[in-house]
């Protein structure tokens, strides 16, 4: 979609006059549901490309935001007016985010911006109630966490509904996961440490629901609900996969090594499944630490080389990550075919595409 500054350049050449240039703008919105971030893109590219720069000239403005904000910050610390600087910091952000995200539309210095904004309010939030970092994420302190997580949701959903920047929409997913920790850490600090894997997993659980009602309310992938799902997969896949394999992994005794290695292979293959099904590779991304691990603790019941496992492990990685990346729709395809997927379930997942 054409940004304001690209319309404004097309009037002053005088190709289309002010009129015209609105109802393009009101044309183009339409066509894109109203979501000024959508690009388009070909019925037969790859059905997960998340665009974050459109040039070198958006990652240059990106490190600048960052350089910025880290120097506010610094300064905010060593001056001992820590909640004041970031109070301001919080307003500069959305000033600029005015201007870059609002105006300019860059995705990149936007997330940047995104993150600033949150961390800002929630930091200065926080710091108001204690003035020492150190002490913000106590044990049981749940509180000042309490505080800075209603903080970072407004400020994401502040953020989300004015520029519609989909990343917002994973910022906020994150801000809920640490407000629901918070809650327990104040009914009862033990709970977080007793049960974190259980808790990390049904919080997994619904980040994913909510991913998969974007992905089912656009199977197709034309609009950046696409985008949403992206972002809240990305949240949702360390969530499920280190619960899901630390579950597994738990109570394996020393002596069942290859038994918590095979069973950590087979729920890998179980996410892969998944991941392949709603065509989204995070789960597996996310799992590749502890498939490489279960891997290399089965290659070496053969050899106690330490290199040699290392090595074997990381060639097995490799061709299995290429192969896969690079057969995913066909493996997608026939996966379609040999499953028993009703005509329903069918539809709401995103189709086959392409030829990778």
């Amino acid at each position: 979609m054409l940004t304001d500054v690209e319309l404004e350049a097309v009037v002053a050449e005088g190709i289309i006059d002010a009129g015209q240039a609105k109802q393009l703008a009101a044309f183009l919105a339409n066509r894109s549901n109203g979501d000024p971030w959508r690009v388009e893109e070909d019925e037969t590219a790859e059905t997960e490309d998340v665009r974050f720069a459109r040039g070198f000239h958006d990652i240059f403005i990106a490190v600048g935001v960052g350089l910025l904000f880290v120097g506010l910050t610094t300064a905010g610390s060593v001056t001992d007016n820590l909640t004041l600087v970031l109070a301001v910091s919080t307003v500069v952000a959305l000033g600029l985010a005015e201007f870059l995200a609002g105006k300019r539309r860059l995705v990149l210095p936007s997330i940047v911006l995104c993150l600033a904004f949150m961390l800002c309010a929630a930091g200065a939030v926080g710091s108001a109630l204690d003035q020492k970092f150190s002490g913000l994420f106590r044990t049981g302190d749940g509180v000042s966490l309490m505080a800075m997580s209603l903080t970072g949701i407004a400020a994401a959903l502040i953020f989300y509904l004015r520029y519609r920047l989909p990343f917002a929409l994973g910022v906020l997913a994150a801000g809920g996961v640490a407000l629901a920790l918070s809650v327990l850490l104040l009914i009862d600090p033990d709970i977080v440490e007793n049960y974190s894997i259980p808790i990390f997993l049904i919080a997994g659980l619904c980040v994913f629901a909510a991913a998969m009602a974007f992905d089912i309310s656009d199977p197709g992938r034309k609009t950046l609900r696409a985008d949403n799902a992206f972002w809240l997969h990305l949240l949702a896949a360390p969530l499920l996969v280190h619960s899901i394999l630390a579950f597994v992994s738990t109570g394996q005794d020393t002596g069942h090594e290859l038994a918590g290695a095979g069973a950590v292979i087979a729920v890998f293959l179980a996410l892969a499944l998944v991941a392949l099904l709603v065509d989204r590779r995070a789960m597996l991304v996310v799992g590749l630490g502890y498939f490489g691990a279960a891997i290399a603790t089965v290659i070496g019941e053969a050899s106690d080389e330490a290199g040699t496992v290392a090595a074997i492990t990381l060639i097995i990685l490799g061709i299995g990550v290429v192969a896969l990346g690079s057969g995913w729709q066909a493996t997608r395809a026939l996966l379609f075919r040999i499953l028993p997927l009703s005509g329903d379930v069918s539809r709401k997942l995103p189709p086959v595409r392409g030829k990778s």
